[in-house]
């Protein structure tokens, strides 16, 4: 077990990153504990961590002893489903000094991590440090879940790399997060989606925030298998309340015009990726657009449903 020095420690790091944050705007959450502590030399370690409401990460901080100077290189990992391959987002080298048990961060980020994506917040190390962990998983947040410990033999990771249900561990790690502000795009979803065909419900996600102007935004759908035909739909308006057609939720309003994308099959990855080019059209500015996507089953001649995703252009 922890020694009091060792906790009042963590503690008193916990209270510093507090005051570092703006209360009003910024919340910081721990998962994790130190119950378990190990010393390892050039890994990489990390959770996964669902995210169920968009929120704007601005820090996350990893507990670590290190035994000598050396180089930390932190690392933003995304994937639509928390078993399938992941691709970096952002990274930071950041040289580190041994200061006993200490928080370690890149510090001062802005990175949307979007509703129904999940993402991997890692750290590799050059040299030997010790790391903390608690022995479960499921470590809920306020805008989702960690899923899962994640751990490799790498520094730094590489750029693409496969993830599935690593451990059943949370690492020490601290995450301050804030809404996005009122001058942001945004993201939601809604319902979980329905598989009449016995598969898992397709997900439908972004790759990045709905900006005006953005060419390289995209929409994804992960649909369990390879080779699956998809589609997206998409109205101007979405229905006060979904209805339900064969056991699956329904938010689009059919009685607008319907723009209906696809088919488009899925990939090695088991996701069929969409690309949309955003304008830069003032016009757009503040709407609210509701999407849903579906997957055909040609085993079982089903039509799958996903969730539904609201894209708040800025």
């Amino acid at each position: 077990m922890p020694s009091n020095r060792v906790l009042a420690s963590v503690l008193a790091g916990v209270a510093c990153l507090w005051a570092e944050a703006p209360l009003s705007a910024q919340q910081q959450e721990i998962i994790g504990s130190l119950v378990g502590r190990t010393a390892q030399s050039a890994l990489a370690k990390g959770n996964c961590v669902r995210i169920d409401r968009t929120v704007v990460l601005t820090d996350f901080a990893f507990y670590l002893e290190l035994a000598e100077p050396q180089s930390l290189v932190f690392t933003i990992h995304r994937a639509v489903r928390e078993d399938a391959s992941y691709v970096l987002e952002q990274s930071w080298s950041i040289p580190a000094q041994p200061a006993g048990p200490s928080w370690y961060s890149p510090t001062a980020l802005y990175v949307p991590l979007l509703a129904g994506n999940h993402y991997l917040l890692s750290v590799s190390w050059s040299g030997t440090l010790t790391y903390s962990f608690h022995p479960a998983a499921a470590w809920p947040l306020t805008f989702g879940e960690q899923r899962y410990a994640y751990w490799s033999g790498a520094h730094p990771l590489p750029s693409a790399l496969l993830a599935r249900n690593e451990m059943p561990a949370t690492y020490l790690m601290a995450l301050t997060t804030q809404a996005p502000s009122r001058f942001d795009p945004h993201t939601r979803i809604a319902g979980a989606g329905c598989a009449p065909s016995g598969l898992s419900a397709p997900r439908l996600t972004c790759a990045e925030m709905p900006l005006l102007g953005n060419r390289n935004f995209a929409l994804e759908v992960a649909a369990s298998a390879v080779a699956r035909p998809t589609w997206l739909w998409i109205t101007p308006h979405a229905l006060p309340s979904p209805i339900s057609i064969d056991g699956c939720e329904l938010y689009l309003d059919l009685r607008t015009p319907l723009i209906a994308i696809g088919p488009v099959p899925t990939q090695v990855n088991t996701v069929a990726r969409y690309p949309i080019a955003i304008p830069y059209d003032p016009v757009i500015r503040g709407v609210e657009v509701p999407l849903q996507a579906a997957a055909y089953d040609f085993a079982s001649g089903a039509v799958d449903l996903s969730n539904a995703l609201f894209l708040l252009y800025r």
